[in-house]
């Protein structure tokens, strides 16, 4: 019950990183974190990075809910 809790809490967390990132949210995309990575990285670099992120959360919280 816990691990499937946590894996739900994961998967909502990477759905809200990809959402925000994707449609460029400012509640995600304007915070100083995210300023300080695209400063760093670009905007499209940090975008993709962003993105990536929040699918790896995604399909690692589906893998150990179904899994």
């Amino acid at each position: 019950m816990g691990l499937e809790l946590l894996s739900t809490i994961i998967v909502v967390w990477g759905a809200i990183i990809l959402f925000g990132t994707v449609f460029k949210l400012d509640f995600y995309w304007e915070t100083e974190r995210i300023q300080h990575s695209r400063k760093w990285f670009g905007e499209k670099r940090a975008a993709v990075l962003h993105s990536s992120v929040g699918i790896l959360m995604i399909v690692l919280g589906l893998w150990v809910i179904l899994g």
